[in-house]
Formats: C-alpha cells, sequence, structure tokens
C-alpha cells in the first residue's frame, strides 16, 4: 500500500486469491481512503498515524510533507518516529 511500510503492515489482500476489484473494495482499503480523505488518523491503528508523508493538500502525490523538524527524524523510523537500532557487523 505504502513504499513507507516496509514491515507490511498494512495487508491488503492477496493477489493470488483476489482480484484487484475484491482489494478495494475490503474494508481495510476502504478504512485506510477514509482516513486519507478527512486527514484525520487519530485512534485508526494504521502506521499512517505518525507518517510525516502525508499528501495535506492532495495537490501532487510525490510532494514532500514533514511535519517534523530534521533533527527529530534523524536515526528515527519514519511512520512511527521510534529510533532505528543501528549496529555496526
Amino acid at each position: 500500500m505504502c513504499c513507507f511500510d516496509f514491515d507490511g503492515k498494512l495487508l491488503l489482500g492477496d493477489l493470488k486469491t483476489q482480484t484487484l476489484k475484491e482489494i478495494f473494495e475490503s474494508s481495510m482499503f476502504k478504512k485506510i481512503l477514509k482516513h486519507h480523505e478527512t486527514v484525520d488518523f487519530g485512534e485508526s491503528g494504521l502506521i499512517c498515524e505518525n507518517c510525516d508523508q502525508r499528501n495535506s493538500d492532495k495537490s501532487d502525490v510525490m510532494i514532500y510533507n514533514s511535519k517534523y523538524d530534521i533533527s527529530e527524524r534523524v536515526k528515527k523510523v519514519s511512520t512511527t518516529y521510534s529510533d532505528i537500532n543501528v549496529t555496526n557487523n
């Protein structure tokens, strides 16, 4: 669903067993769409709640719209803003 969903948390369906129409008519897709259309993510349970890549004004899908200062984003996961665990192997 999202290129920032590197953990695959927004599972919409299975193209091996479902058509695109079935996936786009699924309750999960409708939930994600509703929250993006209303820009109301509070208590949604979606990774989108804390994402800084949301396009609030809908002018272009690729507009970078960070609600955080860069110093708050360094070494953080973009969807949760939890620390990235870095190991030197």
